[in-house]
């Protein structure tokens, strides 16, 4: 259970992919248990999520990610803005639903295509920071307009805490940036594709 936990970054970076690499030239079937995403989406060909000794969803890496079986794979596997909506039209043509949020109207897809929910089911939307794009007012298919409220710098990256207007706060994640974007009162817009916002089922709590 997480071997590779005790070691400084750098190193388990290198030990991941050459645990990795031995698998592949021998020819090894390996089981690796890891509450480490990173580990988890860089090491495996196949991921079993658990969930109180239950199996939550199995898939590949891309899968899994990309389409979260519920709340808690979403929120396990990585990062995710979780905001509550009401469907407004079922998918048309193109797979794609309307979606009313507490700010506005968004444009989103189902997690399965087994689940198509109707008109008026309310679902959960998942958005990952990094899908969220600053864009000027009113740009893109899905924009919302929000606040930022704060920011941290990592180099490769900047987090940006978001506050929306009448919604959830948000996590924005802006790769390669050239400037980091201050903390202020002025409202921009944040944009993100119908593609990258993922409708999953509300779940009953008991």
């Amino acid at each position: 259970d997480e071997p590779l936990s005790n070691l400084d970054a750098k190193l388990r970076h290198e030990m991941r992919a050459e645990i990795r690499r031995i698998c592949k030239q021998f020819g090894l079937t390996g089981i690796y248990v890891t509450h480490d995403r990173d580990e988890a989406l860089s090491m495996a060909d196949r991921l079993a999520v658990m969930d109180s000794g239950r199996l939550a969803q199995v898939g590949t890496p891309e899968e899994v990610y990309r389409n979260p079986a519920s709340r808690m794979v979403a929120g396990f596997i990585g990062g995710t803005n979780f905001i509550e909506a009401v469907v407004a039209a079922p998918a048309g043509a193109d797979g794609m639903h309307e979606v009313h949020t507490v700010f506005g109207a968004l444009r989103a897809r189902s997690n399965s295509a087994s689940w198509r929910p109707g008109a008026g089911v309310k679902v959960l939307l998942s958005v990952r920071p990094e899908a969220l794009a600053f864009a000027a007012a009113g740009a893109g298919e899905n924009s919302i307009p929000a606040r930022i409220t704060g920011a941290t710098y990592l180099g490769a990256t900047v987090q940006y805490d978001m506050r929306v207007d009448g919604g959830p706060d948000l996590h924005a994640c802006e790769t390669n940036p050239r400037l980091v974007r201050q903390p202020s009162e002025a409202r921009i817009s944040l944009t993100v594709a119908a593609e990258d916002v993922v409708m999953l089922p509300v779940e009953t709590r008991h």
